[in-house]
């Protein structure tokens, strides 16, 4: 393993078969470092690590975070750049990524699994990548001997900046909501700012609760006086994700998200009926975040409707609708949210 200083991103993943460690009869030192300069020049150390008298079935090696006498919390790993492994009998690991379930052979195939755009590196246990491709990525990799393996991934989130988010960065106060059974004037809406982000430090996290049933709206700006001019853009985006414990779940299509005039508004729904938190694009969305593109025109997938009297260049609120099963109160994430 060859250590240095590096401003590149490594994904590391060091995976020690366990099946494959055999326990010493007469363990002497259980783990002995050997620290090699072997090119003083290129500023790379050489570790070697040998474990004897390991029991059990597997054995995992981790790389600390923290330095004897600092109070910092570092990320050591990325100054890894290479890595090797084998068992007791001398047998070498082999190393096998995958992308999006597709195994990496080659720089140029793994390339169009990911549609990366920059440099890339294979090198056995080191894989560099970069994402042009914001969603949801899973990352794995098979480890052997020749005799035994093991897996371990990685579910990723790639996310693409935007300039100016809408009411979902530390702006829950600025939040309204209606329910669309609430008769009685009773059934609340609750909006607080989440530490759970994905931009920038905060995300909307908003409950209707009591809930009536039917759908339940979050608009921004309860003042409904944003005078946005949205000519030009070419679409709308977020990330959700949702908690609901309502049986079946959720019902109707969703999620509705209107662009507010003051006289009408532009609406756009799932098209055919579709809901994409009963039926996400992938099915880890149930518990993840899950991101989700409008075209402003619409589109095959969503459905767009005028009502009234409202055009682009002067919308003064963005709302978003859900409908649930049951009358228990269910939450919803919003991050990210951005007309460009």
């Amino acid at each position: 393993m060859r250590c240095r200083r590096t401003s590149r991103i490594i994904l590391w993943i060091g995976v020690l078969l366990a099946g494959a460690l055999s326990p010493a009869q007469t363990p002497r030192t259980p783990l002995r470092y050997e620290l090699r300069f072997a090119a003083p020049n290129t500023h790379l150390l050489e570790v070697t690590v040998h474990a004897d008298g390991l029991h059990g079935s597997t054995a995992e090696f981790a790389m600390p975070a923290w330095t004897p006498g600092s109070y910092r919390i570092n990320d050591y790993a990325k100054m890894v750049q290479e890595f090797s492994a084998a068992d007791p009998q001398g047998r070498p690991l082999q190393f096998q990524w995958w992308l999006e379930g597709k195994a990496v052979e080659s720089p140029e195939q793994s390339r169009a699994a990911v549609s990366a755009v920059q440099g890339q590196r294979d090198a056995g246990s080191t894989l560099e990548r970069v994402f042009d491709r914001p969603g949801f990525h899973r990352l794995s990799l098979t480890v052997n001997n020749g005799a035994l393996a093991a897996l371990a991934w990685r579910d990723l989130l790639v996310v693409q900046p935007v300039a100016q988010e809408l009411g979902t960065e530390a702006q829950a106060s600025r939040w309204g909501g209606e329910q669309e059974l609430d008769q009685d004037g009773k059934g609340r809406m609750l909006f607080e700012d989440d530490a759970e982000a994905l931009f920038g430090k905060r995300s909307l996290r908003f409950t209707p609760n009591p809930y009536h049933g039917a759908y339940a709206t979050g608009i921004f700006p309860a003042t409904r006086d944003a005078g946005w001019n949205f000519v030009g853009r070419k679409e709308i985006r977020f990330w959700i994700k949702a908690q609901n414990p309502n049986v079946p779940g959720w019902q109707n299509p969703g999620p509705v998200v209107r662009l507010l005039s003051r006289t009408g508004h532009i609406e756009y729904k799932p098209a055919k009926g579709a809901n994409l938190l009963n039926d996400p694009p992938f099915s880890e969305a149930r518990w993840l975040w899950m991101p989700v593109v409008i075209p402003l025109s619409g589109d095959a997938r969503w459905q767009r409707t005028i009502k009234g009297e409202a055009t682009l260049d002067r919308i003064e609120a963005i709302s978003l609708s859900l409908d649930s099963w049951g009358g228990g109160p269910f939450t919803v994430w919003l991050d990210g949210l951005t007309v460009e």
